[in-house]
């Protein structure tokens, strides 16, 4: 079942995790993986909490069910619940990653950009090949207006990930917020090459060539944005 979602089938793999559940239903790490199998499919914050309360009745000091937990929690909106819950996580395991990725998550759900901060640079700190971190990081700057420090972390970033269509939208929305509408264009078309269906993409790439004087190429971004985007958006 691990190995199926790995390889992108989480349906597969619901399907054989929950058989192991059936085998051995004491063991807390099944319950954990097939969280994370239904968080692929999209699934609700309540079914993520109750798996992760499962494992964490077998195990309390389960890592990944308390991880999930915070995440469940983060989506109902329960952050002072969350907020706790990570802060313990971290405290017992200061170097897991992932704790402090979803605590910057939640920080930033919570409107405490100025904390998340913090977090999402622990996590670049832990894990520096992981390009998310950056992102996040930069998007958390972004809300807070802290530009110049900003644009040092992605530029470290952009040499770090060559062609990274994220990093690289990343670069093209701080550029349109710096009014470096040039440049900008040049990262978004970058970043909508590399990744053609992602509205967000052709959004920023529409914006930053209105600002750039160029209002035909803005018109056809945004006309791809919209063919693009799910229905609702």
């Amino acid at each position: 079942g691990v190995t199926y979602r790995q390889l992108g089938f989480p349906k597969r793999a619901v399907e054989y995790i929950q058989r192991a559940i059936e085998s051995n239903p004491n063991e807390p790490s099944f319950y954990t993986n097939l969280a994370r199998a239904l968080m692929d499919l999209g699934t609700d914050a309540d079914s993520l909490l109750a798996l992760a309360n499962k494992a964490l009745l077998l195990n309390p000091k389960e890592r990944e069910a308390r991880n999930i937990k915070g995440i469940a929690l983060t989506r109902k909106g329960e952050y002072r619940e969350a907020e706790y819950l990570y802060q313990g996580l971290i405290v017992d395991f200061p170097d897991h990653v992932d704790a402090y990725q979803n605590f910057g998550m939640l920080l930033m759900e919570a409107g405490k950009a100025e904390h998340a901060v913090n977090f999402f640079t622990k996590a670049v700190m832990l894990q520096p090949d992981n390009p998310n971190n950056y992102i996040q990081r930069a998007r958390a700057r972004l809300s807070l207006n802290q530009l110049e420090p900003s644009q040092y972390e992605l530029s470290e970033a952009l040499e770090r990930f060559p062609g990274n269509s994220d990093v690289e939208h990343e670069a093209a929305r701080l550029l349109f917020t710096m009014n470096e509408s040039r440049k900008g264009v040049e990262y978004a078309e970058k970043a909508l090459k590399s990744d053609p269906q992602n509205y967000h993409k052709a959004i920023t790439l529409g914006v930053s060539c209105l600002m750039n004087g160029q209002p035909e190429k803005s018109l056809e971004a945004m006309k791809l944005a919209q063919k693009c985007a799910p229905a609702g958006n």
